[in-house]
């Protein structure tokens, strides 16, 4: 069983309070003997239980018409490198073309994922109202829209 932030605490002789302000970047008097207690425990964070607690994902969810064409590969490649850099993991989604199951697709996003790239599969574009409505961002590729909101 892995370590906790409790058990972090508990080892240093700290408050959990302070092992969480040494791992957020704070200064804490004690920081030698939480990093000592961290390394000797191997503790590692759990991302999920954070991104629970603070309501994110840390996923992106990149929806593309068809992943076989070298266009659509180059978009995979490209959002998994910035992603990486960002502590963010890409999900891919493919929707074959087909509008009805891109719907589907993104209507079972919501709560899922921090944002959408998406490479709609018709010029109309439309998004789930659900999607709209969570506040995901969407960031359009690929093709011109009728739900996409032009900014100046």
């Amino acid at each position: 069983m892995s370590a906790t932030l409790a058990d972090v605490a508990q080892r240093a002789g700290v408050s959990p309070a302070t092992v969480y302000r040494h791992l957020r970047g704070q200064r804490v008097k004690s920081a030698t003997g939480v990093q000592r207690a961290i390394e000797e425990l191997r503790y590692t964070p759990n991302t999920m239980a954070q991104n629970l607690k603070y309501g994110r994902t840390q996923t992106i969810a990149l929806v593309v018409p068809d992943i076989t064409t070298p266009f659509f590969a180059s978009v995979v490649k490209g959002a998994e490198g910035e992603s990486q850099g960002l502590d963010y993991s890409v999900s891919l989604y493919n929707t074959d073309e087909n509008e009805a199951r891109e719907k589907e697709i993104l209507s079972s996003l919501v709560g899922r994922v921090d944002g959408v790239i998406l490479a709609p599969t018709t010029e109309a574009g439309h998004l789930s109202p659900a999607l709209t409505d969570s506040g995901v961002p969407v960031v359009f590729i690929d093709r011109e829209t009728s739900s996409a909101t032009r900014r100046s």
